[in-house]
């Protein structure tokens, strides 16, 4: 998993971007989990991300974030074709309260707003072919 994790507060979002009032978590993340996988796996996504965030908005912010935000996810060639899926281990990942360990949020609550998106910049697998 990679991903690019940016924060805006309010008066500094993009006007392309805006689609909220609020401060935003804007979130590109490459081969993101669906929440039927492993608990493991989805326990690993969040050590990743929140050691990630931690890296990029040290200067910024104090994690976790215990204030309302908006959230603006890319998702590129995840790992379900669903969003409904990726988008709940996502907030699985970023909620204080579910799995363990350090998180970005202190409770999936504070997300107000959502605009999420996957793009397949791969090439399909066997797997993503229509039965014959």
């Amino acid at each position: 998993m990679k991903a690019i994790i940016r924060y805006y507060d309010d008066w500094e979002v993009p006007e392309l971007f805006r689609f909220s009032t609020l401060p935003m978590l804007d979130m590109t993340i490459h081969a993101a989990p669906h929440k039927r996988q492993h608990r493991a796996v989805l326990q690993q996504y969040r050590t990743d991300l929140t050691e990630l965030a931690t890296r990029r908005l040290f200067d910024k912010i104090e994690l976790p974030i215990d204030w309302p935000i908006s959230l603006r996810v890319l998702f590129t060639n995840p790992n379900s074709p669903d969003l409904d899926h990726t988008i709940e281990a996502l907030y699985m990942a970023l909620d204080g309260k579910t799995l363990e360990g350090p998180s970005i949020l202190t409770d999936d609550r504070h997300i107000q707003a959502v605009q999420m998106s996957k793009i397949y910049s791969a090439a399909p697998t066997k797997r993503d072919r229509p039965n014959r």
